[in-house]
């Protein structure tokens, strides 16, 4: 027998559990001729794992032996076989998988506890087995969220479907909703019998808390209406039983009354009924909540409005009066809480009960918006008021009040304050009578110097007021040295009276004369450049307006006609020769004169000439001249403005010379002579030549001619050949003609 030449062979090589493999054994010698005849008991078969072997029989006689392999298990085995003490060689694997599946059971992860809205610890494992109770992989598994508390939302599992692993589980995790309660999830895979995991989900532990009821405006000693009321709740809105909750007030006011501790009740809602403060102001109140984590939650801001106003503590302020003067009153009002109470004019009154003002009028009272009223009455009489104040009816603390009336003081608007004179030069005075009365119009006398207050405005200075021998006038000095106005205030005990004269001081005398503005150089038959100004002061600096200047010109020269020569000097003391031009060019100062001043004289300037002028300059040429390109004619070029002007010194690139296409101009240049230009033109060519000359921009009305002729003869030229004619008579007559 020979291990190598046998051979073992499986078929199948993989079937389900429950089911036989057959092995199939060719056993050959070493010449590979088959070997039969053995028995059973000759064989020696070795399996792994949970496998059993069938009896071995050789069905044929050929030399090939077989057996049965079983097993129930799902797994790898390998077959050794042993025949006559000899192993062969070959030893195949048989892969028994799974059979059919055959039930669905919970592997573990049921019947487990967590907060709302948080995933379990552990997923939910179910295991699909077979008969044999082997894992089944490769099974689809569908969960789905059976049952849920009423109201939950949120809930969800990790998955939906999903097929089983090599160890025949699936798994998926539950996310419970968040409303306390139980969840079910049913595991389902076909045909196989579904099963449900069940968790419980619980309400979380305090993590917020929010205002459900807000504190409106309440009136001070009453309790807080709406009674202020918080929800405290877990994660999800859950409301949290048992939770101590404590109110305070935000600015740090001590409640008057009230259970600052309220205890959530199985909604998590704490309601405070019988907060009081009974100071008016603004408040807001803020709630603490005993749970770790819970933040503090706050009102809205509410007002607290004091209450009723109360006579008794409602008190007034009655100054003593000056006769033919107000008196103004103010009244408190407080409530039993001494808040200031507001919009209770109404409910007050006020009258002169007894003394020389009995039964005069009072104004109408005024809610000043903070508590306090005011009133007033005029007294007209000197003595004492008893003046009685009462709160719906009722007198309030310390009235009837009394009030000593006297005479009254300095009186603004009768007073009179005037100015004489009111226009004046600088450097002289003006003398300002003060007529001091009383509200009757009665004169105060006997004020001194430090009862007066003066002030003057700008640069004018007051001088010491006294009282004339009229009893109540007095009198003071007002001066300057600056033209300009005044206006003088005048307090008298404390009193600033209503008139506010004002006085006009204008420039004193002329005095002094400056050039403000040299002439500068010039166009001839234009104005003037600069333009000159002069300015005249007086002998404060004071520019002085409304002075004749005259202008001219040191040497006698005339100006333009049209020229304006005297100008009078405007608000500021200017004045300005802006119309003045001289039409002849030369060096020139100006002369400016002016009464009481002395004459001033400008820096020299400079007129020069205007532009080229088309019709007074002239042009000549001299005519006639031979063709012959060397016969030059000069041509002679005077150039003047439009005053007569010359005008010196262009070079031949100022001009532009038109002589026509065939004659040619020579260069331009100045002779001896300023403003005249000369130059040549030549021609070959026998015509008559315009010259048109522009200088300077400028196209001269002169337009000299120039006749080049033709010279004297000198040769001959044939300019047309005779030309060869072949006809003959043609030809004769061609001869005919050259005889």
């Amino acid at each position: 027998m020979d291990a190598d030449n046998s051979t073992v062979t499986a078929d199948p090589a993989t079937l389900q559990a429950g089911n036989a493999s057959t092995v199939t054994i060719d056993l050959r010698d070493g010449s590979n001729n088959p070997v039969s005849g053995l028995a059973e008991t000759d064989f020696t078969i070795g399996l792994t794992g949970s496998a059993t072997a069938g009896a071995v029989s050789e069905p044929t006689s050929d030399g090939t032996y077989s057996f049965a392999v079983n097993n129930t298990v799902a797994e790898s085995v390998t077959v050794s076989v042993a025949a006559n003490g000899v192993t062969l060689t070959d030893s195949p694997s048989i892969t028994f998988t799974a059979a059919d599946a055959a039930s669905l059971e919970i592997q573990s992860g049921n019947n487990q506890t967590e907060t709302v809205s948080e995933a379990l610890a552990d997923p939910f494992v179910v295991q699909i087995s077979d008969e044999f109770g082997n894992p089944v992989a490769g099974e689809t598994v569908d969960f789905a969220i059976d049952q849920v508390p009423t109201g939950a939302s949120g809930q969800s599992v990790s998955q939906a479907s999903i097929l089983t692993d090599a160890a025949g589980q699936a798994s998926t995790l539950l996310t419970v909703g968040d409303t306390p309660g139980t969840y079910t999830v049913d595991a389902s895979s076909g045909a196989l019998t579904p099963v449900t995991f069940t968790a419980e989900a619980q309400i979380g532990g305090a993590s917020q808390m929010t205002v459900t009821t807000q504190p409106s405006e309440t009136t001070a000693g009453e309790d807080i209406t709406p009674a202020p009321a918080v929800t405290v709740t877990d994660d999800v809105g859950n409301g949290v039983q048992g939770i101590n909750v404590t109110v305070s007030e935000r600015g740090g006011y001590t409640f008057d009354g009230g259970t600052l501790t309220v205890s959530t009740d199985g909604s998590g809602n704490a309601s405070f009924t019988d907060l009081m403060i009974e100071t008016a102001n603004t408040y807001q109140l803020v709630f603490n909540a005993d749970a770790a984590g819970v933040p503090n939650a706050g009102s809205v801001e509410f007002d607290v409005i004091a209450a009723a106003g109360n006579a008794s503590n409602t008190t007034a302020d009655v100054p003593n009066g000056a006769a033919g003067e107000p008196t103004d009153i103010t009244i408190t009002v407080l409530d039993s809480f001494n808040n200031q109470v507001i919009g209770t004019g109404s409910n007050l009154s006020a009258s002169v009960t007894n003394g020389p003002n009995s039964g005069a009028t009072f104004t109408s009272i005024t809610d000043n918006l903070d508590g306090s009223y005011s009133t007033s009455y005029t007294p007209e009489t000197i003595g004492t008021d008893d003046i009685t104040i009462t709160l719906n009816t009722i007198e309030i603390s310390g009235s009837p009040y009394s009030s000593d009336v006297t005479t009254s003081d300095v009186s603004a608007s009768n007073s009179t304050v005037t100015a004489n004179p009111t226009t004046l030069q600088a450097g002289t005075n003006s003398e300002v009578t003060v007529e001091v009365r009383d509200g009757s119009d009665n004169p105060i006398t006997g004020l001194v110097s430090s009862d007066f207050n003066i002030s003057v405005s700008n640069s004018g200075t007051a001088g010491t007021i006294t009282e004339t021998a009229t009893g109540g006038t007095y009198t003071f000095d007002v001066a300057n040295t600056v033209a300009e106005e005044v206006t003088v205030t005048v307090t008298a005990t404390g009193t600033t009276l209503d008139n506010t004269p004002v006085i006009n001081f204008t420039a004193a005398d002329p005095d002094l004369m400056v050039i403000t503005t040299q002439p500068e150089t010039s166009v001839a038959g234009q104005l003037i450049e600069g333009p000159p100004a002069v300015r005249i002061d007086d002998e404060f600096d004071n520019p002085v307006p409304g002075i004749s200047v005259t202008v001219t010109e040191q040497g006698g020269a005339s100006f333009t006609t049209g020229s304006t020569t005297t100008v009078n000097t405007n608000a500021f003391g200017f004045a300005t020769f802006d119309n003045l031009s001289i039409e002849t060019v030369d060096q020139y100062n100006l002369v400016f004169a002016a009464t009481s001043v002395t004459n001033q004289t400008s820096n020299a300037f400079t007129v020069d000439p205007a532009g080229v002028s088309a019709s007074a300059s002239s042009a000549t040429a001299t005519s006639p001249h031979t063709a012959d390109g060397s016969d030059a004619s000069t041509v002679t070029v005077t150039l003047t403005d439009g005053f007569g002007n010359e005008i010196s010194g262009l070079v031949d690139g100022d001009f532009t010379v038109d002589v026509g296409v065939n004659a040619t101009a020579g260069t331009v240049s100045e002779t001896v002579t300023e403003g005249t230009y000369e130059f040549t033109v030549t021609n070959t060519t026998v015509e008559t030549v315009t010259v048109v000359i522009t200088a300077d921009g400028v196209t001269l009305d002169d337009q000299p001619t120039i006749d080049f002729q033709a010279g004297a003869a000198s040769e001959m030229s044939i300019t047309q050949q005779p030309i060869v004619n072949h006809s003959r008579r043609s030809d004769c007559s061609w001869r005919r003609r050259l005889r």
